[in-house]
């Protein structure tokens, strides 16, 4: 099916998220002992200079050639590339939707996860930046998070691929610490 995550509430499909909560708590009184039943978001990350790259030149040279050199010169894809403005721009249309359905009865997500690539947590950081998060991520001076409300978690294998690609590879961990700690990321 296809719908609009932004216009759509997620793809809300019952009349409320109230509705929602309260078939999930049904779901869960007459669950048996071993099932749980979870509501999920997952969000892929906005889009990076890698995606700007591979559509620049196109899928075949992208996979023949530039995908893995890292660089053109111009900009840089890899490793561990970074949102594009386009990226950026995405993320704080999740945020807007989220502030949207938040105000309509969407639960508060209460866990965070992301994968360790910079374009993920820079989603996520974006995504919830005005209501976990505190600062102007869009200056660049950064902010703490609340930690009582959110605690992200970087997860390893939560990613896409790990791939021949320098797209598909991560940071070193002290990177990835040095630029994610002062949002309170932890591994």
């Amino acid at each position: 099916a296809e719908f609009s995550y932004i216009e759509d509430d997620f793809g809300l499909d019952c009349e409320s998220w109230e509705d929602l909560m309260a078939n999930l708590k049904k779901l869960n009184e007459n669950a048996n002992e071993n099932e749980s039943f979870k509501l999920l978001f997952c969000a892929r990350h906005g889009e990076g200079y890698h995606n700007y790259a591979l559509q620049k030149y196109g899928r075949e040279e992208w996979i023949k050639h530039w995908s893995r050199v890292g660089t053109d010169g111009e900009m840089v894809w890899g490793p561990d590339p970074f949102l594009t403005k386009l990226g950026e721009k995405q993320a704080d249309v999740n945020r807007d939707a989220w502030l949207k359905n938040l105000e309509k009865g969407a639960p508060m997500p209460t866990k965070f996860y992301s994968s360790p690539f910079t374009r993920s947590a820079m989603t996520l950081v974006r995504t919830w930046d005005g209501i976990c998060i505190e600062g102007d991520i869009a200056s660049g001076s950064g902010g703490a998070l609340l930690k009582e409300k959110m605690t992200p978690v970087i997860v390893e294998d939560l990613r896409e691929t790990i791939g021949k690609h320098l797209c598909d590879k991560r940071s070193n961990k002290q990177i990835i610490e040095e630029r994610l700690d002062k949002y309170g990321f932890v591994f």
